[in-house]
């Protein structure tokens, strides 16, 4: 199958962003038609995940795991790792419909955007059109929780997202995951950069796709015009894809 992505910033990522020379797995998925998109919307994640506390058959040594940063892809114990901690991979195996439990997020957004924006309604691939990739730049440890992150995770996080966004320049940043949009605001804020990055105009967020929130109604993410009911999760991600918000 062809590639889903484009490399054509991979040069500029790698060199404003040393850790994708150690992790090139990490860079993110930049839609192969990304500059025709008439939506650049650029999905933001929290973390991938590796096993590193499986005595038999972790992913990463001790050594690797206290200092992930100074070590690379290729000091993995076990190569095999390596797949699920590549997001260009991991988009592709969501848009051929592998691994459904897995990739439930991708799929329910997909299927907004399909549903909602009229330009993708009869496509079959929708993810060469966005950019995609995990917020936090280390993979959490530890099956079904969230990543522990570190000032050192913040710190590189926040940078890596201040770079992408200077080279690929999306009109809308979605970030579909609570740990890191908070992660964000917090690194942001501590820059005072409320003018680079102004939330509701530029950055949203929504929760996870995956998750319970993405069908029930809060009244964190606002009121439906229509109905005067809070949202859903899944509303609010429409009402940010059309503009309506």
């Amino acid at each position: 199958m062809e590639a889903l992505y484009t490399e054509i910033y991979d040069a500029q990522l790698r060199a404003a962003l040393p850790h994708f020379n150690n992790y090139p797995e990490l860079l993110p998925h930049i839609g192969k038609y990304w500059n025709e998109s008439p939506y650049k919307i650029l999905l933001i994640a929290e973390s991938h995940y590796i096993d590193y506390f499986n005595k038999d058959k972790g992913a990463i040594s001790e050594a690797h795991s206290k200092d992930w940063y100074n070590h690379k892809s290729s000091d993995f114990l076990w190569k095999s790792y390596l797949d699920s901690i590549n997001t260009r991979e991991n988009v592709k195996s969501a848009e051929l419909e592998k691994y459904k439990s897995s990739y439930l997020h991708y799929y329910n957004m997909k299927k907004e955007i399909k549903s909602n924006l009229p330009e993708f309604k009869d496509a079959e691939l929708i993810y060469p059109y966005l950019s995609y990739y995990n917020y936090f730049q280390r993979p959490a440890y530890k099956d079904g929780s969230s990543i522990d992150n570190n000032h050192k995770d913040d710190e590189i996080a926040y940078t890596t997202i201040s770079f992408i966004y200077k080279i690929i320049k999306p009109n809308r940043i979605i970030f579909t995951s609570n740990k890191s949009f908070n992660s964000f605001i917090n690194s942001r804020d501590k820059l005072e950069e409320k003018y680079l990055f102004p939330i509701n105009q530029l950055v949203y967020s929504v929760p996870h796709p995956g998750s319970a929130w993405w069908n029930r109604r809060s009244m964190n993410y606002g009121k439906n015009p229509a109905t005067n009911k809070n949202r859903t999760g899944r509303e609010r991600f429409i009402d940010i894809i059309t503009n309506r918000i």
